[in-house]
């Protein structure tokens, strides 16, 4: 995700340019942009960096402050889309591909163009002027080693994007020289930061299940549904997740109008001792989650043990690509979200139907019962029970109060562990 500057920057320069069209400044002499911008992206190929720039820059914008609305969702050439609030229309070109002299190394190249100025660049750039050019060379560090950067050292390989922009301007050279270098240097940064290898949170908490001769995992993970994803496991939500499927798979959260898919159940049916729920975010966004890509993970797996399962581990793994410049921001969230889903179901299960009891203050009136009651499977009850029982300095729970995200996680035994990896590959969807 673009830096909050760089956005603000470059929408400013829009509002400006837009107006400095309507009062119709007179032109300059003519002059010339040219751009080069260079990214290096370790550890993937030319092939799919091409995909990944063609799928998230080309069609979805790249995390610019722009939208994006294609007339024709190929990849082909002659495939244009509209640049909004510009109304300026870009073409993609033929692409191609250069290969080294031995022929083992292939430069794959995109080529495009501005095909319809619209109203704003109408008076600021030479119409066929306008020429664009991605290239995707592959690169090796064996081969390479002078352009290695500290950053990339470790990666053996990887592909080198070039990005060239060059057209005429008939005003304000200066200012379409610089616009362009951060927009291509900011899609660049942006496309770099789509393709990381994602990172990992695994969260786990063992937790005591009822004392049902017919429990399985599938019977925790049924109730695992209702509680936390139809009821919205305890979190101070204003409004319950709205089911937008008749098997209540797909839901959405109010705020922030975060979609939420689960596609996959799955099942250990040899010895019922291990499910599993396949989920992803289906709208991630600066404004829902700000991450490229989702994909979540729980694990319902039973302690070691004969008979009826009645102690198991609850192990919740979310895969993440975050917007470049949230990654603090966004495992900050993730954690204090899966921490309190998973520390309410554990009470959920284990202390069923229990309630916190809240008094006037100093105890008065205490004798004619409690104000109200709150379910202590929530997060708003574990905040009150935690309080209640806290006999720590007054000091002591003073400086909590400065600590809002860990109000009402009350589990010692939650572990959470950040990693890189990616877990798609170990994931087999049903067809």
């Amino acid at each position: 995700m673009m830096k909050k500057n760089t956005v603000i920057r470059t929408a400013c320069l829009h509002c400006y340019l837009c107006l400095s069209a309507a009062l119709s400044v007179s032109p300059g002499s003519k002059s010339t942009v040219n751009v080069s911008v260079t990214k290096r992206i370790p550890d993937v190929s030319p092939a799919d960096v091409r995909k990944v720039w063609l799928d998230y820059i080309w069609k979805q914008g790249g995390g610019l402050p722009l939208l994006v609305i294609m007339k024709d969702k190929s990849e082909a050439k002659g495939s244009p889309r509209t640049l909004v609030p510009l109304f300026a229309e870009e073409t993609l070109l033929d692409s191609s591909s250069n290969d080294d002299e031995e022929g083992m190394d292939t430069t794959l190249i995109q080529k495009y163009k501005l095909t319809d100025l619209g109203p704003v660049w109408k008076s600021e750039i030479e119409p066929d002027s306008h020429l664009g050019k991605v290239s995707f060379a592959p690169f090796s560090n064996s081969n390479d080693e002078n352009k290695v950067s500290s950053v990339d050292a470790d990666a053996r390989s990887g592909t080198d994007v070039t990005w060239d922009v060059t057209f005429n301007t008939l005003n304000r050279q200066d200012l379409w020289q610089s616009v362009t270098e951060n927009s291509i240097s900011d899609a660049c940064e942006n496309l770099a930061s789509y393709l990381l290898k994602p990172i990992l949170l695994t969260s786990k908490l063992r937790m005591q299940v009822p004392d049902d001769s017919d429990s399985t995992t599938k019977s925790v993970l049924d109730k695992w549904f209702d509680f936390c994803w139809k009821d919205g496991g305890g979190l101070p939500n204003p409004i319950p997740p709205i089911p937008l499927s008749k098997d209540g798979y797909d839901r959405i959260l109010i705020p922030p109008f975060l979609r939420e898919k689960i596609f996959q159940i799955n099942h250990d049916v040899s010895d019922e001792k291990k499910s599993e729920i396949i989920y992803t975010v289906a709208n991630p966004s600066s404004l829902t989650y700000p991450v490229h890509t989702h994909l979540g993970r729980l694990t319902f797996q039973a302690v070691e043990g004969a008979g009826a399962v009645d102690e198991l581990d609850l192990i919740w793994e979310v895969n993440i690509r975050p917007y470049r410049g949230s990654e603090a921001f966004v495992k900050t969230l993730t954690e204090t979200i899966l921490s309190i889903y998973m520390t309410c179901f554990k009470t959920h299960m284990e202390r069923p139907g229990e309630m916190v009891d809240v008094y006037a203050p100093r105890g008065k009136m205490k004798g004619k019962g409690p104000l109200f009651q709150v379910n202590v499977d929530s997060w708003l009850g574990g905040v009150l029970e935690t309080h209640l029982n806290d006999d720590r300095p007054v000091a002591e729970q003073t400086a909590d109060l400065l600590q809002p995200l860990k109000w009402g996680i009350q589990y010692d035994g939650l572990s959470s562990e950040w990693t890189t990896k990616d877990i798609s590959d170990e994931i087999i969807l049903d067809e």
